[in-house]
């Protein structure tokens, strides 16, 4: 296996703030092995991330919480599923309409999730990323970018603060997006 691109954890058991860009083998060998909670929930991952890629329609995934900690029993998965502009809930699979009901949601997962269009408003994807990153405690830390599929590669950029991956599966405004609002917060690698 390649090297891990997600940097340790800082004192307080958290990825640092900003980020992080992780394939899903990555986030499931450092955060899905530890403990059997975290075996569970990484399964629990691996189903609603396979729910969602079956829609055809996903773009990227960002998990922020106590499971992208050093916490060894964390409480449950907390996730923001970033759909393609061209998203319908209307038009998902029956089977998939369980991601887009948070309640539903939470008792098949045990998890929190989100979705928006990859035609979020730049500001707002910001904002809630940016305040995703504020624990409970008030505590500043990291949130995963998952990539995924065949096609993702990683190319890394060199610019005036740090580094950066560049994704070539998004769309033109999910690349602006992308621009605009996480590479100016990203501190991985």
């Amino acid at each position: 296996m390649a090297e891990s691109m997600l940097p340790e954890f800082n004192h307080d058991g958290n990825l640092p703030e900003g980020i992080h860009v992780a394939t899903e083998d990555e986030v499931f060998v450092r955060f899905a092995t530890p403990s059997a909670r975290r075996q569970w929930l990484g399964e629990q991952l691996r189903s609603l991330v396979a729910l969602a890629k079956s829609t055809g329609q996903l773009a990227r995934v960002f998990l922020w919480g106590s499971f992208v900690t050093s916490k060894e029993v964390p409480n449950d998965l907390d996730v923001l599923l970033v759909m393609s502009m061209e998203f319908a809930v209307e038009s998902v699979p029956a089977q998939a309409q369980v991601l887009f009901d948070h309640v539903q949601a939470h008792l098949r997962f045990q998890a929190d999730v989100f979705w928006t269009k990859a035609s979020i408003d730049p500001q707002v994807l910001h904002l809630w990323l940016d305040t995703s990153q504020t624990g409970k405690d008030v505590t500043r830390r990291g949130i995963a970018a998952v990539v995924h599929g065949r096609s993702w590669h990683r190319r890394v950029h060199h610019s005036n603060s740090g580094r950066w991956a560049d994704d070539c599966m998004v769309t033109a405004n999910a690349r602006q997006v992308f621009e605009d609002t996480i590479l100016p917060r990203m501190t991985a690698f």
